[in-house]
């Protein structure tokens, strides 16, 4: 695994990418500072179109990916037994969300825990792979669509998301959103909320992690003289749901379940929230 954490050896870089992440930091503070000072919701001039109903790919929760439109869960529900997988495909469906494919990605975290798991319960590397195909498989056969090409990575090697939205809206996708790449959960189609709260550190991990811009990092940029903390604290947007009928995903709710998750990186993390507006859920 490469870390860009600067303590460690020098050959562990590729210093290309190391540039990447860092112009990437840099123009991820302009979007963050303008969420923290106007909202959300002015910052990126959201309107209508950002929840409008539109055909999305299910693909994982990765803010790496660049697949366009999209449903997010945590490796496109590779994690998940055939009984979630179903229940997914049902709200899915239910919601009238066209999914046009599953599409899987390259070094995907959500699909080497998965790997993981299954090698831990005996499994071969060959049938542990096996598995993982037929899972995929199993989405999209519920789905009634097929599996598609691994969706392209804005950067291959490092996780560089500084942020994750959590939302509790059926259509919403952040992908036209300048210089803002975010974990996304799309908790609406998870099979319950509490894997929605269990997907939220697994995210934090991988960006405090070696794999992510690394907790020392955070710390570092969080230190610099004039540099308010929360400007450089990993940010948490919630989407809340305006309908009364959903009210286990509007922001109080969705805030109030999620804390003892964040117990662990309270110092680390900062929450807004955006109550979308009702005439924007057309």
């Amino acid at each position: 695994m490469i870390t860009i954490r600067e303590e460690l050896p020098s050959e562990t870089f590729i210093r290309s990418e190391r540039r990447i992440l860092m112009r990437s930091w840099n123009a991820q503070q302009f979007a963050i500072d303008a969420i923290l000072s106007e909202g959300f919701g002015a910052a990126f001039n959201v309107t209508s179109e950002c929840f409008a109903k539109m055909s999305r790919t299910l693909t994982c929760v990765d803010g790496r990916t660049t697949s366009g439109g999209k449903i997010a869960i945590p490796g496109a529900g590779v994690l998940m037994d055939d009984e979630g997988r179903e229940k997914t495909a049902k709200l899915l469906k239910k919601a009238g969300v066209k999914i046009s494919g599953v599409r899987p990605h390259k070094k995907c975290g959500a699909e080497n825990r998965a790997i993981r798991l299954l090698k831990e319960s005996g499994a071969s590397e060959a049938d542990a792979q096996a598995e993982i195909k037929r899972r995929y498989e199993h989405m999209a056969y519920l789905l009634e669509v097929e599996v598609k090409a691994p969706a392209a990575m804005k950067n291959l090697h490092f996780h560089n998301e500084r942020s994750l939205i959590i939302s509790g809206v059926d259509h919403m996708d952040p992908s036209g959103f300048l210089d803002f790449h975010p974990f996304l959960i799309n908790a609406r189609f998870m099979p319950s909320i509490q894997d929605v709260l269990e997907t939220v550190p697994f995210c934090l991990d991988i960006a405090f992690g070696d794999n992510g811009y690394g907790k020392e990092h955070f710390l570092r940029r969080m230190r610099q003289p004039g540099m308010r903390d929360d400007r450089s604290k990993f940010l948490i947007v919630i989407i809340g749901n305006p309908n009364p009928t959903k009210q286990d995903f509007c922001c109080h709710a969705l805030r109030e379940k999620l804390a003892p998750y964040l117990a662990a990186y309270k110092d680390l993390v900062n929450i807004v929230e955006y109550p979308v507006p009702k005439e924007l859920l057309t």
